[in-house]
């Protein structure tokens, strides 16, 4: 298990299920958070409007895969 991942077990940041799986908290707050620097960044101009569209939309996209990942753990735990 990598360091960072055994540490943040210690800390009580991360659980694991009865299983052994470590869980990994994600929620759409941290892809609004995303969501938020990247308007930022457009309202600043240091992305244009097209690159902010582009990133948004694969922000989304990712969210999207995220939550999916987490519905449905199975296929994706190392045993």
């Amino acid at each position: 298990m990598h360091s960072d991942v055994h540490t943040l077990l210690n800390a009580g940041l991360l659980d694991r299920t009865n299983e052994g799986p470590v869980i990994f908290p994600y929620d759409d707050r941290e892809n609004a958070e995303t969501d938020s620097w990247l308007d930022f960044a457009k309202d600043c101009g240091y992305i244009s409007t097209d690159q902010h569209q582009g990133l948004v939309t694969k922000c989304k996209s990712v969210g999207s895969m995220l939550g999916s990942m987490m519905k449905n753990p199975d296929p994706f735990i190392i045993k």
